[in-house]
This record gives C-alpha cells, structure tokens and sequence, in this order.
C-alpha cells in the first residue's frame, strides 16, 4: 500500500467510531467476540488481500497476535495432528482424513473458526481441480496443483489453525499470503456435515 494510502488511514483512525457487530462483516471483528457484542475498531495499517479487498494487516487477539486473518481464499499449509489437538474436526472418520502436512484453503470463517479444505497435488477418484490462474502467493504454493475431495471438510478454531500452520512450517505471510481467488473457491454445500465428535 502506497504512503498516501496509509497517511489517509492514520487521519481516519481517530474518527471511527463504536458500531454494532451484526452490521460489521465478520472479517472485522476482532476473533472471540460475541456476533451480537460492540465492534472494537481496529486502527492500524491495512494490507490489501487479492480477490478478497483491505483487510486489517493484524488484530488484537486475547493472549497472542494473530499469525493471520482467516478469511475464504486464505491458504496454510497445516499439520493435520495439530489441529485434531487443538479442537479441530473433519466431515470423515480421522482413519480416512489426511494425515502427512497438506495446504488447506479456507472457504468460510467467522470471528472463532473457519472450514478449511485440503488441498492434493494430484487428482484423485471424484477430485475437483483448482485453476492454476485463481492462485496466488509463494512459490511453492503457486508451483503445484490443487484437487481437493468434496467429502471432506475441517472445522477448526482459528487457535489451531495457527497452530498446525507453525508446526508445517507455512512460509505465507501477512504482507504476502498464499490464496485462492474467492470467485474459483470451493462452495460449502459441496462437503458433507462436519462430525461433533470423533470419539
């Protein structure tokens, strides 16, 4: 972002004022906080996300910095384990969901967690492919192809999404996230419910 932009910013920050959650995108809010509660407006720089639009550039969070802002067409390459640890749950029994470390694209996301998608190098029986021209993001992202399978699904809070991307070593940043533009994302109604418990 340019300096005149963020100059502008900075002369808007101090104008903003407290507005209700529910007229906010959840894009927003700051991750915790009750859908129905008051807006705390973030003042800092913002980043510009591609297929996405400005987004904060970094959010309060209770206890840690946010590593990033989950929105749809987000991707991290995430430890599997890691999220089964921290609360995560797949739309298939763990025996079937993947294992080893894989890209994930994040389809929806709300102030506590998101639906992420793992993505395959390779096509697989009643595997959709992801255009390469809709990514965006390192080289290594950017380099392999992306199927994914439409019976599964994760459902992770944004803790252990953070979590299991630092654990697989995700090399996408705030300043240059890896992402798939919003218009070739994989819908919801594709996957299957997520299981509440996989005990």
């Amino acid at each position: 972002m340019s300096d005149e932009a963020n100059r502008q910013i900075d002369r808007i920050g101090p104008r903003f004022t407290v507005t209700p959650a529910s007229t906010v995108p959840p894009l927003y809010r700051v991750p915790g906080q009750d859908a129905n509660g008051p807006f705390r407006p973030h003042r800092g720089k913002f980043a510009l996300v591609p297929g996405i639009g400005h987004c904060p550039a970094s959010l309060p969070s209770q206890g840690e910095d946010m590593a990033h802002v989950h929105v749809p067409g987000l991707v991290l390459r995430m430890d599997p384990d890691e999220l089964l640890h921290y609360g995560a749950r797949c739309s298939c029994e763990e025996d079937l969901a993947v294992h080893a470390q894989h890209f994930f694209v994040c389809i929806e996301a709300d102030a506590k967690e998101g639906f992420w998608v793992p993505l395959f190098n390779g096509p697989r029986v009643g595997s959709r492919e992801i255009p390469g021209k809709a990514k965006s993001g390192h080289a290594r992202w950017q380099g392999s192809a992306s199927h994914y399978l439409p019976e599964q699904i994760w459902r992770a809070p944004h803790k252990a999404a953070q979590r299991a991307a630092a654990v697989a070593h995700d090399q996408s940043s705030v300043k240059a996230p890896n992402l798939v533009a919003v218009a070739h994302l994989p819908k919801r109604g594709e996957f299957p419910a997520i299981i509440e418990s996989q005990a």
